[in-house]
Parts: C-alpha cells; sequence; structure tokens
C-alpha cells in the first residue's frame, strides 16, 4: 500500500493511514514453549530440545544452524566453557571469537526452529519472552555477553553488543 502511493501525481506531501495491519503479530494463545523439564543446565536443555529440533529441520528440510561448523550441543559446550579453566578446543578454520559469535548466532537459531516446531505460530514477543526469560541458554548467553563485553581480548569486546538484544541487556545488568 505504501509502495502504490508513489504513483499517485502527488504535488505536495500526503498522509495516509494504513488501518488494515499495524506489523505487530498478535500472541499466539495456541502456541506452548517446548517441554525441557526437569533439566538444570543448558547442556541438558539442549539435549531435551534436540528431538523436538530435528523434527522441525526434517518438516523444513533446511536450518538456520550450523554458521559456527558446531552441531547445536557443541556450540552451546563451546559457549558454556569458554570462559572456564578448561575451553573446548576450537576446531581448525575458525578464529575463536568468529566461532564464538557463530556459535551465539547457531544458539539463538537452534532454540528458535525448536519453538516453531512446538507448533502455533508464536509472536516475535512469545519466542524472545521465552528464550530469554524461562531457557538456560538465553541466561547464558546473557552471562557470555557481559564478561565478552570486560574481557580483555579487544575482539571479544568487539562482539559483545551484538549478542544479546539491548532491552535484554539492560534488564541484565538491573539484576
Amino acid at each position: 500500500a505504501a509502495l502504490a502511493l508513489l504513483d499517485r501525481p502527488l504535488c505536495e506531501p500526503v498522509l495516509e493511514d494504513f488501518t488494515d495491519h499495524n506489523g505487530v503479530m498478535p500472541d499466539d494463545s495456541r502456541w506452548r514453549a517446548p517441554e525441557t523439564d526437569p533439566v538444570n543446565d543448558v547442556l541438558a536443555e539442549v539435549v531435551c530440545l534436540l528431538p523436538i529440533w530435528q523434527r522441525y529441520r526434517m518438516h523444513r528440510g533446511k536450518t538456520a544452524t550450523g554458521i559456527s561448523g558446531l552441531e547445536p550441543a557443541s556450540a552451546a559446550e563451546y559457549l558454556y566453557r569458554f570462559f572456564s579453566d578448561h575451553p573446548m578446543p576450537n576446531p581448525k578454520g575458525m578464529a575463536t571469537v568468529s566461532r564464538a559469535r557463530f556459535a551465539v548466532d547457531d544458539i539463538k537459531a537452534f532454540y528458535v526452529e525448536a519453538a516453531l516446531a512446538a507448533g502455533g505460530c508464536p509472536s516475535s514477543s512469545q519466542l524472545n519472552e521465552w528464550f530469554w526469560d524461562q531457557t538456560f541458554a538465553g541466561k547464558m548467553l546473557l552471562e557470555f555477553q557481559y564478561r565478552a563485553a570486560g574481557h580483555e581480548d579487544r575482539n571479544l569486546r568487539l562482539i559483545a553488543g551484538s549478542l544479546v538484544p539491548a532491552e535484554r541487556t539492560i534488564q541484565y545488568r538491573r539484576r
């Protein structure tokens, strides 16, 4: 509708109301987050979600995961152990910081795809609330970003601001 305005012969600005859709997808009351109980850490949570995610991948025939070169469970472990005394070895072919950045993207894509496999059509706010507020992975990524932002490695500090949405970072810092 907005592009159709360009076809009008106009000499002055036009204000037009588009009332048929406000661009915000409503919450889907039928959608339920994937079950991950009873788990107590991110690695167990990922293992619990793997069959659900695999169902999504088989149904769609593709996935948005894999940019890090790691399977979802390995990407989670890579990030989980990144700042520990025993970090996971970085496979050859990619810088450590790049692999960490891409592992973050893989984890987010994995969780979204698992959430979509649960059925229904969740809104972005439902997905965000579930991921950042209710999963161990969301908490792990918030902690990862916090530690990366204060790390001595300049490259790690540079990527830190792009790992987590700004509103989630602000909420995390207030805790």
